[in-house]
């Protein structure tokens, strides 16, 4: 089977049977879909992660997008081709018709322009699929209803795997992560999608363990988060010779209305005041503190509180010590890491792209995933579920990291070379088996 094909293929090189070799892509067209567009750069990460890998070792492939927001795809990967990834919403004339049967009457004219323009669109999509060998579905945690219930993520998926079955071309799901379904719906559509996949690999096994209790079947493989597929550059930063440093804050809205699921002020809270004496405390060790995002319409907001909170301890001589960057952008995102020593980061990619430039980081795991990436990257002991920090244990583990600095930087090196290179295999192992399988009509 495919996943223990890919458990015993870590990162062989290509051999010489591939009919795509490093530096062609044989006339391929490569789709590219995602939930990217919507200023969250760890979905845009991984996207760029396989635009990357494609224009690397396949260049002259013909790569086309499919987007939450086209246009934004469009300009940050150069992809001239970009679709939607969901039909457009448009409002029509309700009837004003009143009582128990003005609702039917409004219902039945808001379903039939919806049914319609579903139709069409799957007719087009369809047919920009035929021209395709192959379409793939990088990472992040796509399969989840947290937003929009089981009419948004869940839907999208099933809908493009039917898509792609109807138009006989594969469809790959790389390195994605699972969440807890909540409502039934989604669940059925998570189990189809998954069965219909042409190919389909998970970032961790709490993602697995899910989909098993949520009634999938199918034997997944695990394979390293496309993160660290990204190229990056690790020229190192000259140090401070009085031994003072930056370090990175990545705080998230944690139960704040601006983003949560839920809404909990005092949790927020809570946490937040915590960050707050952690960065009083290095500010007060005579380092130098950045607070930045990865979702900065959202991240903004703990950021601003943060300040806030620092601006009622410390005067303007020691806040001038304390910067917060906008970061729009994945080059944003790795200057910022490249100015810091040492993370102390809430986001998963925030974990994941400090661990992507060799950052000694503090992941403070708000779900189990954190702190499962963290231990593959062999530093588990410096993840700390959310609910459990308290001012002596972040200062311990900040402490920790500044002690074990250098060999932490080791550690991280090796782990992250490996991991990409799991990562570039699993591409390889992908474009070999269905690229030539579509074309011979054999992969259905």
């Amino acid at each position: 089977m495919l996943a223990t094909e890919l458990r015993e293929r870590l990162a062989p090189p290509p051999p010489p049977s591939v009919a795509t070799p490093r530096g062609t892509g044989g006339g391929l067209s490569i789709g590219i879909l995602a939930h990217v567009g919507v200023r969250n750069l760890g979905d845009e990460i991984m996207y760029a992660a396989t635009v990357s890998y494609f224009r690397r070792e396949l260049s002259d492939a013909r790569l086309v997008g499919f987007s939450s927001n086209p246009d934004d795809t469009r300009t940050r990967y150069g992809i001239e081709e970009v679709h939607p990834i969901r039909p457009a919403k448009k409002r029509g004339p309700m009837s004003r018709a009143g009582g128990r049967l003005g609702a039917y009457v409004r219902t039945l004219l808001a379903a039939i322009p919806t049914a319609i323009r579903e139709v069409r669109f799957a007719i087009a999509s369809a047919q920009r699929l035929r021209g395709l060998d192959m379409v793939m579905v990088p990472g992040s945690s796509q399969f989840i209803d947290a937003y929009g219930g089981p009419s948004g993520f869940p839907l999208a998926l099933l809908r493009w795997t039917l898509f792609a079955r109807a138009a006989r071309v594969p469809i790959c799901f790389l390195s994605l992560g699972a969440e807890e379904l909540r409502h039934p719906v989604s669940r059925w559509m998570v189990r189809r999608t998954v069965s219909l996949a042409s190919f389909i690999t998970l970032r961790d096994k709490v993602s697995r363990d899910r989909l098993v209790a949520q009634g999938v079947r199918r034997d997944i493989a695990i394979a390293p988060d496309l993160s660290l597929g990204y190229p990056v550059s690790l020229a190192e930063r000259a140090r401070n010779r009085l031994g003072s440093g930056t370090v990175g804050i990545n705080p998230i809205p944690y139960y704040h209305a601006v983003f949560w699921r839920e809404v909990d002020e005092k949790r927020y809270r809570r946490y937040l005041d915590l960050l707050i004496g952690l960065a009083a405390d290095v500010l007060r060790g005579g380092h130098r503190v950045i607070i930045y995002g990865t979702t900065q319409w959202a991240d903004c907001v703990p950021a601003r509180d943060m300040m806030d909170g620092l601006g009622r301890i410390f005067g303007p001589d020691v806040l001038e010590r304390v910067t917060t960057p906008e970061v729009h952008t994945l080059d944003d995102l790795m200057r910022v890491l490249t100015a810091v020593d040492w993370v102390i980061a809430s986001r998963y990619h925030g974990v994941a792209t400090a661990l992507l430039m060799r950052k000694p980081v503090v992941g403070i795991a708000y779900e189990q995933k954190t702190a499962d990436l963290m231990a593959n990257h062999g530093v588990g002991e410096y993840s700390i579920p959310i609910d459990e920090i308290d001012g002596s244990s972040l200062a311990a583990l900040l402490h920790g990291l500044q002690r074990n600095d250098f060999a932490i930087r080791k550690r991280l090196d090796v782990a992250v070379r490996d991991g990409r290179a799991a990562v570039d295999a699993q591409y390889r192992l992908v474009v070999e088996k269905y690229t030539k399988s579509n074309r011979d009509g054999t992969w259905a």
